[in-house]
C-alpha cells in the first residue's frame, strides 16, 4: 500500500517547488503581518493531550498571511501562525501551529477556503502527532473585523 503522505507530498511539492523558483522566495505566504499574541485554551473534550484539554492562557508570537499573497481586496487562502516559544508542559522546545482559513463543518475543515476578512474559522487542515494520536486544531474568530492585507 503506497504511503499516501508521501504521495501527497509529491503531488504538492513540485508545484510549490515550481512557483517557489518564479517568485525567487516563499511559494506560499509570501508576506505577513507579526504579533504578539496570548493563545487563550478553553477547556475541551478528553482529547488524551492534557495540555490542549485544560483551560489557559499562554504568550505567543502570530502571524497573519495571505497564502497565494494576492493583494487585497482579491480573495486568498488566509494563513494564521503561532508560535508557542516556551513549548508545552515535558516540552522545552518551541511549538508551532499552521493554520488556513477553511470550513467548519467535520469534512469542510479539511479544505482550504478562501476568504478577505482575516477574522475567519482557521484549523489545522492536517493533523498533529500526539501521543493520543492526530489531533487537529482550530481558531475561532470574535466578531470584529480583521483586513487580510499585512500593511
Amino acid at each position: 500500500m503506497p504511503d499516501l503522505a508521501s504521495a501527497a507530498g509529491r503531488l504538492v511539492g513540485a508545484p510549490l517547488g515550481a512557483l517557489a523558483r518564479l517568485r525567487g522566495g516563499k511559494p506560499m505566504h509570501p508576506r505577513g503581518a507579526v504579533f504578539d499574541a496570548v493563545l487563550t485554551r478553553h477547556r475541551g473534550p478528553a482529547w488524551g493531550v492534557p495540555w490542549l484539554a485544560e483551560t489557559g492562557t499562554d504568550p505567543a508570537i502570530a502571524r497573519l498571511s495571505r497564502g497565494a499573497g494576492l493583494p487585497a481586496p482579491w480573495p486568498d487562502v488566509l494563513g494564521l501562525a503561532i508560535r508557542l516559544p516556551g513549548g508545552s508542559p515535558g516540552h522545552d522546545a518551541p511549538i508551532d501551529l499552521l493554520l488556513s482559513t477553511t470550513g467548519r463543518g467535520a469534512m469542510l475543515r479539511h479544505v482550504p477556503l478562501v476568504r478577505r476578512d482575516g477574522a475567519a474559522f482557521y484549523s489545522s487542515i492536517m493533523a498533529y502527532r500526539s501521543d493520543a494520536g492526530p489531533v487537529r486544531v482550530a481558531a475561532v474568530p470574535e466578531p470584529a473585523s480583521v483586513p487580510s492585507e499585512p500593511e
